[in-house]
């Protein structure tokens, strides 16, 4: 038997002047959300002007894709 490996995804998001505050509440809600799902290893963003970036880890790829396809997971 063998085990996968984690999986780290890294995305990019650029927000529009005046938009950081909207941005921010979506980020924790979809943050929030993402911790609910199983093999959810965690989150961390990073904030530069005007863009973030989110890294998401899971347990696994099987678990990563039950996250990326749900219609939590924002696809843009």
């Amino acid at each position: 038997m063998t085990t996968a490996d984690p999986v780290t995804v890294v995305a990019t998001f650029r927000v529009a002047p005046g938009r950081d505050a909207d941005f921010e509440l979506w980020a924790h809600e979809i943050t929030v959300a993402a911790a609910e799902f199983p093999g959810h290893l965690g989150a961390s963003w990073v904030r530069s002007k005007g863009r973030y970036q989110v890294i998401y880890r899971f347990a696994d790829p099987s678990l990563f894709s039950d996250w990326h396809e749900s219609d939590v997971q924002p696809n843009s």
